[in-house]
């Protein structure tokens, strides 16, 4: 695959990394996932298993068998050999929705909403935020009440907000996404023809549809931010330095090779039919 030199997007390490990669677990363990949904059908349940069993093929779990039980709305898993247990529940339960989107800066969403907008007093602009391309950031029950007033404010349909969640730095950062009209996700997961790791770097190749969206996009979008979301959250939030024409997007950061292999396992691998807890 060709490499995109120009372009090299820090993935900045999301909360359900935090601390987990260093815990593992005696072998012969067992994971029981229930549907988040009442009445699903065998054939979902079929096709969840299916994607649950390429994620961690992808992402090079060793010997392990999965069964499913329809009766319950279940799929149960046993594993044989050392596994970060936190980790494989996470990927086998995440959703797998992938997306870039374009994004706003603090004085856009100023003239979008008003000089005197509750949210922006809420989030006073700094230096870090305004280098990194967020609204503001926040930590605590600072956090906690922003969340609050975004879940009971009249929603602007020109923007989508997304938090990027820092934990090495203590604190959380809002985004603030274009979701007008033809809006929304530049691309999605579904645009992603391949996804490869090797050691901490992820080499992503694009469909051609999608190689030209990207391109536009990253054209108009010289020194600004794109996101990508990972189920509605930010987990990588680069600046644009130059056009990206060829659909190759390298990704390289803070992050472990099982960091890297998970995100492209959940790449390759598309979106679960139905969510999942971990029951067991």
């Amino acid at each position: 695959m060709k490499t995109v030199k120009n372009l090299v997007i820090t993935l900045l390490i999301f909360t359900l990394f935090a601390g987990s990669f260093a815990r593992t677990c005696e072998a012969k363990q067992t994971v029981l996932i229930q549907s988040t949904e009442s009445m699903i059908s065998s054939s979902i349940l079929d096709s969840a298993a299916t994607i649950i069993t390429m994620r961690l093929n992808d992402f090079g779990v060793g010997k392990y068998e999965i069964s499913v039980f329809p009766e319950k709305e279940q799929i149960k898993l046993i594993f044989f050999d050392n596994i970060d247990i936190y980790l494989i529940e996470n990927l086998i339960t995440h959703n797998g929705v992938i997306e870039f989107w374009e994004t706003y800066d603090r004085d856009e969403l100023t003239d979008i909403l008003g000089e005197n907008n509750r949210l922006l007093a809420m989030l006073p602009a700094s230096d870090e935020q305004e280098r990194d391309g967020a609204v503001g950031c926040a930590a605590g029950d600072k956090m906690t009440l922003i969340s609050n007033y975004l879940n009971t404010a009249e929603p602007d349909k020109r923007i989508s907000f997304s938090w990027f969640d820092n934990h090495d730095r203590q604190f959380s950062c809002l985004y603030a996404l274009k979701a007008f009209d033809a809006g929304g996700p530049i691309i999605t997961g579904n645009d992603v023809q391949s996804a490869l790791f090797d050691s901490d770097i992820i080499r992503i190749k694009l469909t051609d549809d999608a190689s030209e969206k990207f391109a536009d996009a990253t054209r108009q979008n010289l020194d600004r931010i794109i996101v990508l979301l990972l189920d509605g959250e930010v987990v990588s939030a680069p600046r644009v330095r130059s056009e990206i024409p060829s659909g190759d997007i390298e990704i390289s950061g803070k992050f472990t090779k099982d960091e890297a292999g998970y995100v492209a396992a959940l790449l390759n691998n598309g979106v679960l039919p139905s969510g999942f807890n971990v029951v067991k």
